[in-house]
């Protein structure tokens, strides 16, 4: 599944440089099969709060289970 970032942007992820941006992380969560709160609590940071007010809510909805 993709998140839609370039690679270069999961490489500041993963050594640390950056965190995923506030429109990345439902995709994340959804692609590694967890919620938001529990992404979070992986990453532990908090998402930038400058744009954090702008922004709201997100609530990203499950896709079905495929039997």
């Amino acid at each position: 599944m993709e998140v839609g970032v370039q690679r270069s942007t999961v490489a500041r992820w993963e050594s640390g440089d950056t965190t995923p941006s506030l429109w990345a992380r439902p995709r994340i969560a959804n692609a590694l099969d967890v919620t938001l709160d529990l992404l979070d609590d992986l990453l532990g940071a908090t998402p930038d709060a400058s744009n954090a007010s702008s922004l709201g809510t997100v609530t990203v909805p499950k896709p079905p289970a495929v039997a």
